[in-house]
């Protein structure tokens, strides 16, 4: 996938970029980390976590709480909120024409209709778009554990798809 990405004109990831466990891992799954569009210290960083006070039920978040994980989603990044149990998904992105709030009102809508399944976070609230994250946000339950192996991992990836299936009743329209 990366290069085929490159192929198509996305600008290559900054050289240097995370700790060296962190490029492991993205080597391992065949992807590049990309750095948060917003960094510690930028006047950016200040709003974000000043926004995210009652999002969800959070209370005022120090800066130094709100730290920029290394993985980012192909449309988000990660910022992880010290001490809640949450993270911060940051869309990064927005299909040319569209509504900017569309992708968030989907992305807020998928994990509310997945949630039950007990295989995906929690979706805790939406931050609307502003200084920080233009296109948006979602506060997220903070899943731990570790990349997926493979093919060790293929049962249990497989349990948690069909669950997900059953219980948002897409596994009916394949009947």
């Amino acid at each position: 996938y990366p290069r085929a990405a490159h192929a198509r004109g996305r600008p290559r990831p900054r050289r240097g970029g995370p700790p060296r466990a962190d490029r492991t891992t993205a080597r391992a799954l065949g992807a590049d980390v990309q750095p948060p569009a917003v960094t510690p210290g930028d006047p950016d960083h200040d709003a974000l976590a000043a926004r995210l006070t009652g999002v969800g039920g959070l209370g005022p978040i120090p800066t130094d709480r709100l730290v920029p994980t290394n993985f980012a989603g192909l449309s988000h990044t990660h910022w992880r909120i010290e001490g809640s149990g949450r993270v911060l998904r940051i869309l990064t992105g927005a299909q040319p024409g569209s509504d900017t709030g569309a992708a968030l009102r989907y992305e807020a809508a998928c994990f509310e209709r997945a949630w039950p399944a007990g295989v995906t976070p929690r979706k805790f609230g939406g931050l609307p778009p502003g200084p920080g994250a233009p296109f948006g946000g979602l506060v997220v339950e903070e899943i731990t554990g570790r990349i997926p192996r493979l093919p060790d991992d293929l049962p249990a990836i497989a349990q948690s798809l069909a669950r997900l299936s059953l219980e948002t009743g897409t596994a009916a329209a394949f009947a």
